[in-house]
């Protein structure tokens, strides 16, 4: 999940200059996953580094872990250190610019990165880091969970990616990927979330809903904080007309929610599960999604 605090700080302390490549219409390349479930892409960092990076549409700056500030030589006037309250207490957090992230040879100048080590998650032998908002919302991204594969496309999604799917418009809020999703007919908030492997949500619609509760255990999200959840046998929905029943959903009051304006109001944060039986299709330019 994106490090929600940041976003008006970053664009102050780095800024948030973006540059879209002007080359080829199209790529593909593998998809694969951490051992929680998070899809993520090898990325190219300055053209001196590959390092795995998951796919976050809720995160509005990049995260790196800190070992890349001494593999990518940054000069020191180029890292801000600044201190951020934030829904569990105050933190002081790192922030630089990297000059160019490449996904193939699709690039992305001047996003702004922070650096925290995700120690919950190691992939290919080392801490991965986070590719959000500001490089995918350039594209059309396709995750193609079928072929294990991830596409990047400039422009409108062409309709031979998006044939036989259903769609549900969004609006982006505050860098939010935000929609509707329907429970029982009410019409709840939803945030779709790419870095989030399932689904979650709050106790004010949990109270709506007639749901079987399963154990309780401890999640560990993207940014390490620990929050309490319970397991849900089952929590049937509809996004865009489509149903959607999903086994591997979780009650959990996250702080994030909070901040998100969602203390009182029922709410869902809509994860990666949801849509691995084919494809998830996020068309920034037609703010639509299709699967």
């Amino acid at each position: 999940m994106r490090a929600i605090i940041l976003s008006v700080l970053a664009c102050t302390t780095v800024g948030c200059g973006i540059t879209a490549s002007t080359k080829p219409e199209s790529l593909t390349l593998p998809m694969k996953y951490t051992e929680k479930g998070h899809a993520y892409v090898m990325t190219a960092l300055n053209h001196q580094i590959t390092h795995p990076m998951i796919l976050d549409s809720a995160a509005n700056l990049g995260v790196l872990p800190s070992h890349l500030k001494a593999a990518l030589a940054l000069p020191e006037d180029k890292i801000s250190t600044m201190k951020v309250q934030g829904a569990n207490g105050n933190s002081e957090l790192e922030l630089t610019k990297i000059e160019h992230t490449s996904v193939g040879r699709f690039a992305i100048e001047s996003l702004p990165y922070v650096f925290k080590d995700m120690d919950n998650l190691e992939v290919e032998g080392v801490l991965p880091g986070i590719l959000g908002h500001g490089y995918m919302s350039q594209y059309c991204n396709v995750f193609d969970f079928k072929n294990n594969a991830f596409s990047l496309y400039q422009g409108d999604c062409p309709s031979s990616v998006t044939q036989g799917l259903k769609s549900a418009r969004f609006t982006i809020d505050d860098d939010f990927i935000k929609l509707t999703a329907s429970f029982n007919g009410e019409r709840v908030d939803a945030l779709l979330d790419t870095g989030a492997t399932t689904n979650y949500i709050n106790s004010h619609l949990a109270n709506k809903l007639s749901l079987t509760l399963g154990k309780e255990d401890i999640s560990r999200g993207l940014n390490g904080i620990e929050n309490k959840k319970v397991a849900i046998e089952s929590l049937r929905f509809s996004v865009g007309g489509k149903e959607i029943i999903n086994t591997e959903s979780h009650l959990s009051d996250m702080p994030v929610f909070e901040v998100l304006g969602y203390k009182d109001e029922p709410f869902i944060l809509l994860g990666l599960s949801n849509f691995k039986d084919d494809k998830l299709v996020i068309d920034y330019a037609e703010n639509k999604i299709y699967f």
